[in-house]
């Protein structure tokens, strides 16, 4: 059997559609060369070669040692070539799993006529992205800790194909970044959420889900008001332009809108702070409904006297809930309030958004619209040691801040956090492309796919405020939750007793844990433990441990993935369900708060 059978024998059975992907002819031109120590290198016509052509191996060897530190959870390599700094990985890094980007298909067949890659597609770590778009690159990583993740490039691939390991490197970046900065807020914010959602609970009886606003308003254009500094522009205009759009405005901006006299129809609320509440304070609305979620902060909730809508809530403890009564709806997460409100756009029908005050940037060093809570709030806690310019500087500069460009092509000064949602918009312009959204201002960050148009030119478009905007916004008032309040005590009854059974089954965990320490391993010890974890697994409860936990889990699992001593398995497993033990217990504490007035 051939070098090129027995590999595609191998990965065919790895990834079926990859036969449809090889049906190419082989790279043309090809030049190979037997190296000084035996082994082989090629190269296309007068291109790099892809490796030493003295000693290979060597030369792979030295890559691996210099690239990757021994602690090192997942490594995502560049280049596929000849495949000799693999079976050097494998070799250093036998449990740990890899995936390859290789966009070169004709060069990738050509490379499986000339080696047996057997022990690299058999490495039960193994993945591959051939030939695949860049965009798809972050699919490699999924499930994967975030923490530790090693990038390895075969140079002399990367430079036959620059510019896609370029956007490649730019997309595993961002992707990374976002799913560091989201490990970081569940960690600062899961409790937070655990509480505001046992506080709110029993609303979700009353309040109904945004569901029922699916496609309500097709073929009515909007308008999103976020807080950046270039909302100041659309304010003068926006009498005349509530005549002719729906106004879906985030919290952060509401008090702009109030001030020259417009209640927005739609108010986002999704923050769980209580800072973040006082964006409200003092402003007062008759007509405005507010779509929020249940772990939203209670104080706003309670206070507003207008109609609300739900969303579904992202959290295991309200999705709990929520599967046994009542299934709000979902709005997509993009971890920020001007995110949900344009989603909110989407899911009600919108095909035609516009955008003021979505900076996400820091046009002329400015952070938000002048006489907003943030900047009252500077004003308020400056003194002589930190005035007012101190604290300006710092939010400008205290998110790693880089320069971007506006619709003008000038540079305009954003930040790490702001490039994670510029990330998710310019995301949703490209799988939304029926929905055409346009920013009202030039000069904040421009992003592809969102146009600008002048403010002014909203003021051509028919009016539609009486006859079309209004009618449905009294429709969607009457609107009433159908949810019994029965229905959401029984469940809360079959929540305290699921987790009185993971807490009774994680101090078994401990005592055994504890015991086999102690005294040795014994397969009889071993199999309870295998039985406490089947029966966690089973439970329905499960992921809100795991909502608190995954944060320790990552710290405890992520670093090297060589074999470890039995003693040390035993020992992460009594941390773990130590941990797991307390996280159930905390659970229990919040949702005995929960006050549903009399429970039956």
């Amino acid at each position: 059997m051939s070098f090129y059978q027995k590999n595609l024998e191998i990965l065919s059975s790895l990834f079926p559609s990859i036969l449809k992907k090889l049906d190419v002819p082989v790279a043309q031109e090809i030049e190979t060369v037997v190296t000084n120590d035996g082994q082989i290198s090629f190269r296309r016509l007068g291109g790099i070669w892809l490796h030493s052509t003295r000693a290979p191996i060597r030369e792979a060897e030295r890559l691996i040692l210099k690239s990757i530190p021994e602690a090192c959870p997942f490594c995502l390599f560049y280049g596929f070539g000849l495949a000799y700094h693999l079976e050097s990985f494998i070799k250093k890094h036998r449990n740990t799993p890899f995936a390859v980007v290789e966009p070169d298909v004709t060069l990738f067949k050509t490379a499986l006529t000339l080696r047996d890659f057997t022990e690299i597609f058999k490495s039960p770590g193994f993945s591959l992205a051939l030939g695949a778009s860049p965009d798809s690159i972050p699919a490699l990583l999924d499930g994967k800790p975030h923490k530790n993740i090693q990038i390895c490039m075969l140079r002399s691939a990367v430079e036959n194909n620059r510019k896609y390991f370029e956007s490649c490197e730019k997309i595993v970046n961002e992707y990374l970044s976002r799913k560091e900065i989201n490990a970081n807020t569940l960690d600062k914010f899961s409790r937070l959420w655990v509480s505001n959602i046992c506080r709110n609970l029993p609303m979700t009886s009353k309040v109904p889900g945004i569901r029922t606003l699916k496609g309500r308003f097709l073929g009515v254009p909007a308008l999103l008001l976020a807080a950046g500094p270039t909302l100041e522009e659309v304010l003068p205009l926006l009498g005349e332009i509530r005549k002719r759009f729906l106004l879906v405005c985030v919290d952060t901006a509401l008090k702009a809108c109030l001030r020259v006299g417009i209640e927005p129809d739609f108010l986002i609320l999704t923050d769980p702070q209580y800072w973040n509440s006082r964006h409200l304070d003092r402003c007062i609305t008759a007509h405005t409904i507010l779509i929020s979620d249940v772990s939203t902060y209670p104080a706003p909730l309670r206070a507003f006297k207008g109609t609300i809508f739900f969303c579904s809530t992202p959290f295991p403890l309200g999705q709990f809930f929520e599967s046994r009564t009542e299934i709000k709806g979902k709005l997509k997460s993009g971890g920020s309030v001007s995110t949900a409100a344009w989603d909110f756009l989407r899911f009600s029908g919108i095909s035609k958004i516009y955008c003021a005050g979505l900076d996400l940037s820091f046009p002329d060093g400015e952070t938000h619209y002048r006489g907003s809570t943030f900047e009252e709030r500077l004003h308020g806690f400056s003194h002589r040691k930190i005035p007012v310019e101190t604290s300006s500087w710092l939010a400008l500069m205290g998110g790693n801040p880089y320069l971007g460009k506006n619709h003008r092509d000038e540079p305009v000064l954003t930040d790490q956090r702001m490039k994670i949602y510029i990330h998710w918009f310019q995301e949703q312009m490209k799988l939304n492309q029926n929905i055409k959204t346009s920013q009202l201002s030039p000069r904040g960050i421009a992003l592809e796919g969102m146009d600008w148009e002048d403010p002014h030119h909203l003021l051509t478009l028919p009016e539609i405020r009486e006859n079309k905007i209004d009618r449905i916004l009294g429709e969607i008032r009457l609107i009433q939750c159908e949810v019994p309040k029965d229905l959401l005590i029984q469940s809360y009854n079959k929540l305290l007793e699921e987790l009185d059974d993971l807490i009774n089954l994680t101090k078994q965990g401990v005592k055994i844990s504890e015991q086999v320490l102690q005294t040795g391993i014994e397969p009889e010890n071993l199999e309870k433990l295998n039985q406490i974890d089947q029966a966690i697994l089973n439970r329905e409860s499960r992921e809100m441990a795991g909502f608190i936990l995954a944060p320790i889990l990552e710290d405890l699992f992520t670093g090297s993935n060589q074999e470890l001593s039995k003693e040390k398995i035993l020992s992460r497993s009594l941390d773990l369900y130590t941990r797991l033990n307390a996280s159930l217990s905390f659970h229990k504490d919040m949702i005995l708060t929960i006050d549903f007035g009399e429970k039956t």
